[in-house]
């Protein structure tokens, strides 16, 4: 069975213009469709998305579905480690953080680049 991967990422509001869509643009670049959401957040800190990968995330039914999916996993880790790390080079802290049902939030900005890697291979958020 395979669906469709989703997650949410939150943006501080306060993060410049360029850094925020940089990150928009890199996910989109990764086939991950984004979709603002009415914000939670009472005080307007946060900019919401919910991200929908458009490659999909394989139940573990074969290796080559495994494999697949695992690759998705690593491009996905690796664009946002390389958008952290242009916010960093820019002084820029990059305030977003990562959230997804029955998983924990990661914080982008202390996270570090295996943490990030670890939260997309944990599997498939529920």
């Amino acid at each position: 069975m395979e669906q469709p991967a989703s997650f949410m990422i939150q943006i501080a509001a306060d993060l410049p213009a360029d850094q925020r869509e940089g990150l928009l643009d890199a996910l989109a670049g990764r086939a991950v469709q984004l979709r603002e959401v009415t914000a939670r957040d009472p005080a307007g800190a946060w900019l919401m998305f919910m991200a929908i990968g458009t490659a999909v995330v394989a139940a573990a039914e074969g290796a080559k579905a495994v494999v697949g999916a695992a690759n998705e996993a690593i491009k996905l880790a690796e664009t946002i480690n390389a958008w952290r790390a242009k916010c960093r080079a820019a002084r820029v802290t990059p305030a977003a953080r990562l959230e997804a049902p029955g998983r924990p939030a990661l914080d982008l900005a202390a996270a570090s680049d295996d943490e990030v890697l670890a939260w997309f291979m944990a599997g498939k958020p529920e």
